[in-house]
């Protein structure tokens, strides 16, 4: 293999490299406002106008209230989870990259491994959206029942 090939390839990968990075870096932004919109929505609206609409003590099925509240806080650590599962996706996604570099360019036939991660992140995400509206509903039937 030539230096222009080498440089070609090398550039090819690189560049993959750098948008799975730019990726990355997105997805974090767009966690960090996932969460602070989720913890800051889901509790403070439904402990604050709950209190205001509906009297504790005397409420019934206080089970989808609380039902509600937990399918919140699991969707908030898994999405947590998922966080750092997409971390861990992307660097192995680099790291695959580097490696599918190597077999290119020294003709080393390592073995390129799957991903798993790709498919945890789907199932926690399909997961996190049933929980989110989940808890959307549970809330939605208390007030319905006791207002």
């Amino acid at each position: 293999m030539t230096y222009e090939e080498k440089k070609e390839l090398y550039d090819f990968h690189k560049e993959n490299c750098d948008r799975i990075e730019k990726e990355r870096l997105e997805q974090q932004r767009n966690f960090d406002s996932w969460l602070l919109k989720l913890c800051a929505g889901s509790f403070a609206v439904s402990f604050a106008f709950i209190e205001k609409l509906v009297d504790f003590s005397t409420a019934t099925f206080k089970l989808f209230l609380f039902a509600g509240w937990l399918c919140f806080s699991l969707c908030l650590c898994l999405s947590i989870y998922a966080f750092l599962n997409t971390e861990k996706a992307c660097h192995f996604a680099i790291s695959q990259e580097w490696q599918q570099y190597k077999n290119e360019t020294e003709e080393t036939k390592t073995n390129i491994k799957t991903n798993y991660r790709n498919i945890i992140a789907i199932i926690i995400n399909q997961i996190c959206f049933f929980l989110f509206f989940a808890g959307v509903l549970c809330l939605v039937i208390f007030l319905f029942i006791n207002i």
